[in-house]
């Protein structure tokens, strides 16, 4: 009988995920945790930022259920970036603007830019949105599902980028080329490629080492996340290969 009420609570406490226990990073760092398609986690030591959560289940990471952050961010309203209601305790939330401006939500500076999702003015897929935060004075760029090389007009409103997290899967976004030019015209330090072909995304074109296939200064990080500073991030361009399981 007892043996029969233990296997019953742990059968109950599998079927409830628990939010994954991480400590903060060190003060001063950013850690920049890749979730599975375009979703990810930023986090400092006080806030944590989440941007185009994912709702259908095929895409999540194993821990990514029961994300936490204070601000969620959403590029478009398609429902594999615009599940915010999945993510627990927000204290805002700025979704789809897809036009151009800036604004402070939950002690987080964010500016926001309107493009498209298609380079047919939106006409095949819609509007997109590229947002830039500002944490421990790092400018983090999330290109959402941009679907297009980037205007002049548009490169000076997203204004300089450290790191940019950048779709490179193709099919629906820019493709590989594409994604390559989006990335000299925003001149980063680090490239994190995401949006890409893997075992739960194979709808995609284009794998994430695809598009880092004879690039210089590849750094491949065993882990779906990675710490950055400052202080620290590399003299010349960087792309930084996150895991994708």
């Amino acid at each position: 009988m007892k043996s029969t009420a233990i296997l019953a609570l742990l059968l109950l406490s599998c079927g409830k995920p628990q939010e994954a226990k991480t400590e903060p990073p060190p003060a001063g760092s950013v850690r920049v945790t890749w979730l599975g398609r375009a979703y990810f986690l930023i986090e400092t030591s006080s806030v944590k930022v989440a941007i185009d959560p994912c709702a259908k289940g095929d895409f999540w990471k194993a821990d990514a259920r029961e994300v936490r952050a204070d601000l969620v961010l959403a590029t478009h309203g398609h429902d594999d970036h615009d599940a915010v209601d999945l993510v627990k305790g927000t204290k805002a939330a700025i979704r789809a603007k897809c036009v151009t401006g800036e604004e402070t939500a939950a002690g987080v500076k964010v500016r926001y830019v309107g493009v498209d999702h298609d380079a047919s003015g939106g006409k095949e897929r819609g509007k997109n949105t590229i947002y830039v935060v500002e944490l421990e004075g790092l400018r983090i760029c999330h290109a959402g599902d941009l679907g297009h090389i980037l205007t002049d007009e548009q490169i000076k409103a997203v204004g300089p980028v450290d790191i940019l997290l950048l779709p490179v899967g193709g099919r629906w976004t820019v493709e590989l080329a594409e994604a390559r030019k989006v990335a000299e015209q925003l001149a980063p330090r680090v490239v994190v490629p995401m949006h890409a072909k893997t075992d739960l995304t194979p709808d995609l074109a284009h794998t994430v080492d695809a598009f880092a296939k004879d690039q210089p200064n590849v750094r491949r990080v065993e882990a779906n996340s990675a710490v950055f500073s400052k202080a620290a991030l590399p003299a010349s361009r960087e792309i930084v290969v996150l895991r994708d399981q």
